[in-house]
């Protein structure tokens, strides 16, 4: 085969395609864990602005935690999808909790693959963890906003869509698993979605 002809099956990642969601899928760890401290550090210090000590602890531990567990389900992910182009990516993850059906086959395949792959990463333990969180926060920020700034209802609008995606989100992925379901995944998949065995 000559170099310069590429399988069809090799996703391109040419400038124009490449968005920003893709670039942290596939950045190496350190880099999502600046990005996450830095956007988290920077919410802070404008909500907070007189104590930038704070918002640099805030920032190094969101981003010692984050960027991480980021890239390693980023690279789960990518792992069970197998190759795929930014634009398809894009397509698939949003046909995945909203929008209308797919009609290109490859597209809705994928989007199918990521609602079990989200659904199956639900359990009732990250649940857990992500409504404790996320309450905690809500509550925090809601208080502070009342006694201290009104900059921190902007926080608790944050925390509140956290609160409402992990409280809804098995029903979502489930729903949206029943509707891009093909006839090949009913027959490789049981009534949730999942992979039978």
């Amino acid at each position: 085969m000559c170099p310069a002809i590429r399988p069809a099956t090799e996703p391109s990642s040419k400038p124009s395609q490449m968005t920003g969601r893709w670039y942290l899928n596939t950045a190496p760890w350190w880099v999502v864990s600046l990005f996450f401290g830095m956007h988290i550090g920077a919410t802070f210090w404008v909500l907070d602005f007189t104590s930038w000590r704070t918002t640099v602890i805030i920032g190094v531990t969101f981003g010692a935690i984050g960027g991480p567990i980021h890239a390693l389900l980023s690279r789960r992910e990518r792992s069970i999808l197998g190759p795929i182009s930014p634009k398809q990516y894009r397509l698939a993850r949003r046909a995945s909790w909203r929008g209308p059906v797919p009609r290109d086959p490859r597209t809705r395949r994928l989007a199918h693959q990521m609602a079990v792959l989200y659904l199956t990463d639900m359990t009732p333990d990250v649940r857990g963890y992500d409504l404790f969180f996320s309450g905690t926060f809500l509550v925090g920020t809601s208080i502070a906003a009342i006694m201290a700034s009104g900059y921190y209802w902007l926080a608790t609008a944050i925390f509140a869509v956290e609160f409402a995606f992990a409280l809804w989100s098995p029903l979502l992925f489930g729903r949206r698993i029943d509707l891009l379901r093909t006839d090949t995944d009913t027959a490789t998949t049981g009534p949730e979605g999942i992979s039978s065995p």
